[in-house]
């Protein structure tokens, strides 16, 4: 069983060592003000603008709990202290489609650049692949004017299989939204 809290891994960046772990209960306030500061900055996630109320965010931390317990989905934070620094999670699709997850990455402005979306999405996938047994593909959308994401996601084995034109609003505009994915191999 994946224990809330876990630790899955450290990284050293200069401004000291984060920590990539499972949320737990009482994390909803660090993330709460992270996604609200993510989409306040209107960044490469389909959060444009908009602010989460705290019994929100501790909805969607109860249900990445809960997908914990029935491994249907794997979400890791990247913490500085009590700081949250990026979150992940690849949450596995239903029916015919339960070998297929879908990822989806942030990090915070100010840490970007310095490996630690990387660590994160490298963590994810290797715990995905771990404890999601059955799971086949990840997929994950990237918007067309995101290169840096986009090359990350090549680095990692990810193909372009379809786009979508103008299928993602950005600092309102209208961008093509990339699909991507990656085969993934379940360990021995």
């Amino acid at each position: 069983m994946i224990e809330p809290g876990a630790i899955v891994e450290e990284k050293a960046i200069p401004q000291g060592v984060v920590v990539i772990r499972y949320p737990q209960e009482g994390d909803a306030p660090g993330l709460l003000e992270f996604i609200n500061r993510i989409s306040e900055e209107q960044t490469y996630i389909l959060f444009q603008g908009e602010q989460l109320t705290l019994e929100q965010e501790e909805s969607w931390l109860s249900g990445r709990l809960n997908e914990l317990v029935t491994r249907s989905g794997i979400t890791l934070c990247a913490m500085l202290g009590d700081l949250v620094l990026g979150t992940t999670a690849i949450t596995r699709k239903g029916l015919a489609e339960r070998h297929v997850g879908v990822l989806g990455i942030s990090i915070r402005d100010g840490y970007r650049g310095a490996g630690l979306g990387g660590a994160l999405f490298d963590a994810v996938v290797r715990e995905a692949a771990t404890h999601l047994d059955g799971l086949r593909i990840v997929e994950l959308g990237v918007f067309g004017n995101n290169p840096v994401a986009r090359q990350l996601y090549e680095s990692r084995g990810f193909e372009v299989h379809g786009v979508l034109p103008g299928g993602v609003r950005h600092r309102g505009e209208y961008v093509d939204h990339i699909l991507m994915h990656r085969v993934i191999e379940q360990p021995a």
